[in-house]
C-alpha cells in the first residue's frame, strides 16, 4: 500500500483535519503579514530639508514666518509634492535674534540652486504616520537604496530559505520544523522592533525571510498530508485565502497603528499563542513512516482515525511494514535533465515555463512593494492591492476550467502587462490630474499577475513528466525567487528617476516583460482536460485534447490532488497560489 493511501482509513476531511487546519492557520495568515508590512514599514513620506538650527520646525508650514524661513534656507524644487528640496540646503546664511525670540535667517547668496550642500536632517509629513523606519533613521536622499535592500534582504531569504527548509522538514520533521522556526521567528521578530542600525536590521530582515518560509512550508506540507486527493484542492483554496488575510491584516491596521514597531511586534507576537502547539501538533504519518517506522506512525494514525470516528482494519499495521520499501528510480536524474534540455520541444517548454515564473514573481512581488510609489493614499492602494490579488484568484479559479489552463494564462498576462505599460500615457498626457488612472491601471496589472500565479502553477505541474515533476517545480520555484529578489530595485526605479515619468518605469518594465511572457506562453501546449506525462517519451509526445481515461470530474480531482501533492516539496511562500 502506498503512503498515499492513508486518507482511505483516517478520512480524506475531517474533524481531525479541521482541528489541524485551525492550528495552522495563525503561522500561515502571519506569513503573508510578514511579507507585505514592507509596503507600510518602509514608507517613504513626503520630506524636505529641515531648516538649520531651527529645532521645532515641521513639514507643514506653521505661519508666514514659518514659511520665509523655509524659503531663505531651502532651494526650490517643482518636481517635489511640497515644492521644495528634499536633499539640500542653501550654503549661506546668517541667524539673527528678533524680538519676539524668534529665529530669522538672511540668505548670503542669490538664492541659486548652485551654491547648496547636502542637509544632514529632514521633516516628514506625518499625515499617514508617526513613524517609519525610514524616517527613524533618515533613510532618504543618499541613503535612499537601504529601502531597496531591505526589501532584497526579506525576498533574499525567502530564496535560501526554499531548498534549506525543505530539506529540514525532509530531516527531522514537519512539527519540529514548525515549532523551532516558531519559537526562532518570535525572538527576531521582537527584536526587529528595536534594530540599533539598518544594518543589524537588513540582517534581521533575512532571517525573518528565511524563517518564515520554513514555518510556512512546514505548516503547509503537514496539512497537505493529512488530506485526501479530492480534498487538496479546497486545501490549497483555503491556504491561499489564509494567507491573503494577512496582507488585508496590515491594510486595516495600517489606519489604527501610526507606528512602524507596533505593525512589527503584531506581525511576531500573536505566535507566542503557538507556543503550546508542540503537545497538540501531530508528526505527519508519512514522514514518521520513512524515518521512524510503523508505531510511531501507526499512533498518529489510530489518534487521526479515532477523532474522524473510523474504524482501522486489524491488518493494517502489518500491511504498512510490507510498503515501506525503497524504489529506485528506474532512470537516473542525470540523465532525465540531460532529456530535457536535449530536446527541442522540451527545451523551448521548460524556458517558457521558466521565464513565465520569473517574470510573474518579479511583478506580483515588485506591485505589491510599488503601492507606495504610486499616487494617492498609500492606505487606500494597499487595500485595493488587496482586494484586486483576491479578484484574481477567483477569476483564475473560474476560467481555469473553462477556457483553458494556455488561454487564460496569456489573457492574464497581457491583461497584467497591457495594463502596467498603458502608464506611460496617463503620465505623458495627464500628469497629476490623471494619477488616479496611473494608479487604477497599477492595480489592474495587480488583478492579472495575480490570476498568472495560479495559472502557471498549474501548467508547469500539467507539463512536467512524474519522473522529474518535483525537479522541474523546484527550479520553476527557485527562479521565481530570483524574479522576487529583484523586483525592489525595480520597483524603486521611481526613486532614483527624477521627472515626472518616474512613478511610470518601473510599472512598464512590469508591463513589457509581462507582456513578452503572455507572448510566450503561446508555444505551450493546452493541458485543460490532458492525462498529465509520466515518462520523457510521454512529455516530448503531448498532444492537445488527448483526455484522460477517467471522466472529467475524477480527472480534474485526481490532476488537482496530483499537483498539489508534488507541491508539498517545493516552497510554498509563492506556491501557494496554486489552484
Amino acid at each position: 500500500m502506498a503512503t498515499d493511501e492513508l486518507h482511505l482509513f483516517i478520512g480524506e476531511w475531517g474533524p481531525y483535519q479541521r482541528r489541524l487546519f485551525f492550528l495552522l492557520a495563525l503561522p500561515v495568515m502571519l506569513k503573508g503579514f510578514q511579507t507585505m508590512l514592507a509596503v507600510i514599514v518602509f514608507h517613504v513620506p513626503d520630506h524636505r530639508c529641515q531648516v538649520p538650527d531651527l529645532h521645532n520646525d515641521t513639514y507643514i508650514i506653521q505661519n508666514e514666518h514659518h514659511r520665509q524661513l523655509v524659503n531663505l534656507t531651502v532651494p526650490k524644487n517643482e518636481h517635489t509634492e511640497h515644492g521644495y528640496a528634499e536633499c539640500s540646503v542653501f550654503t549661506h546664511w546668517n541667524t539673527t535674534q528678533g524680538s519676539s525670540n524668534e529665529t530669522t535667517f538672511s540668505n548670503g547668496t542669490d538664492g541659486s540652486m548652485e551654491d547648496t550642500e547636502s542637509c544632514q536632517s529632514w521633516v516628514y509629513d506625518l499625515t499617514d504616520f508617526d513613524s517609519s523606519f525610514i524616517t527613524q533613521f533618515n533613510l532618504v536622499c543618499e541613503k535612499k537604496q537601504y529601502r531597496t535592500h531591505l526589501n532584497m534582504a526579506y525576498l533574499f531569504g525567502n530564496f535560501i530559505g526554499s531548498p534549506l527548509s525543505g530539506l529540514m522538514c525532509d530531516w527531522v520533521g514537519r512539527k519540529t520544523v514548525f515549532y523551532i522556526v516558531n519559537m526562532l521567528i518570535l525572538v527576531v521578530g521582537v527584536a526587529s522592533a528595536f534594530p540599533p542600525s539598518p544594518e543589524v536590521f537588513l540582517f534581521y530582515r533575512v532571517l525573518m525571510g528565511l524563517l518564515g518560509v520554513a514555518i510556512y512550508m512546514s505548516a503547509f506540507v503537514l496539512v497537505v498530508e493529512f488530506v485526501g486527493p479530492k480534498r487538496r484542492t479546497a486545501a490549497g483554496s483555503i491556504a491561499i485565502l489564509t494567507w491573503l488575510a494577512g496582507p488585508f491584516l496590515v491594510a486595516g491596521l495600517s489606519y489604527f497603528v501610526r507606528h512602524w514597531q507596533y505593525i512589527q511586534l503584531i506581525s511576531t507576537v500573536p505566535l507566542v499563542l503557538c507556543i503550546g502547539h508542540w503537545w497538540l501538533l501531530p508528526e505527519s504519518p508519512r514522514w514518521l513512516l520513512l524515518k521512524k517506522g510503523t508505531k510511531p506512525a501507526m499512533k498518529v494514525i489510530r489518534r487521526a482515525a479515532r477523532a474522524n470516528k473510523l474504524s482501522l482494519p486489524p491488518s493494517l499495521e502489518s500491511t504498512l511494514e510490507k510498503s515501506v520499501e525503497t524504489n529506485e528510480a528506474s532512470v537516473k536524474a542525470s540523465r532525465i535533465v540531460r532529456q530535457l534540455f536535449r530536446h527541442p520541444r522540451l527545451l523551448v517548454r521548460t524556458l517558457v515555463i521558466f521565464f513565465n515564473w520569473c517574470v510573474i514573481s518579479m511583478t506580483y512581488y515588485g506591485l505589491s512593494l510599488n503601492v507606495g510609489n504610486l499616487g494617492g493614499s498609500l492606505r487606500l492602494n494597499f487595500l485595493v492591492s488587496c482586494v484586486m490579488e483576491l479578484a484574481g484568484y477567483l477569476l483564475a479559479w473560474f476560467l481555469l476550467e473553462r477556457l483553458g489552463r494556455n488561454r487564460s494564462h496569456c489573457c492574464f498576462m497581457l491583461v497584467a502587462g497591457l495594463a502596467c505599460l498603458a502608464t506611460i500615457f496617463t503620465v505623458a498626457f495627464g500628469g497629476k490630474e490623471l494619477e488616479w488612472a496611473t494608479t487604477a491601471l497599477a492595480m489592474v496589472g495587480k488583478l492579472g499577475i495575480s490570476a498568472s500565479f495560479t495559472s502557471i502553477y498549474l501548467i508547469s505541474a500539467e507539463l512536467f513528466p512524474t519522473v522529474m515533476r518535483n525537479f522541474g517545480m523546484g527550479c520553476s520555484s527557485t527562479l521565481g525567487r530570483v524574479g522576487s529578489v529583484s523586483s525592489p530595485y525595480v520597483a524603486d526605479l521611481a526613486l532614483f528617476v527624477e521627472g515626472r515619468f518616474s512613478r511610470a518605469v518601473p510599472l512598464v518594465v512590469f508591463g513589457g516583460l509581462g507582456v513578452l511572457a503572455g507572448l510566450s506562453s503561446l508555444f505551450l501546449p493546452e493541458t485543460l482536460h490532458c492525462k498529465m506525462p509520466d515518462t520523457m517519451e510521454d512529455a516530448i509526445n503531448f498532444k492537445e485534447g488527448k483526455e484522460d481515461e477517467d471522466t472529467e470530474t475524477e480527472m480534474n480531482t485526481t490532476r488537482n490532488g496530483d499537483i498539489l501533492e508534488q507541491s508539498s516539496l517545493v516552497d510554498k511562500s509563492v506556491a501557494s497560489h496554486v489552484l
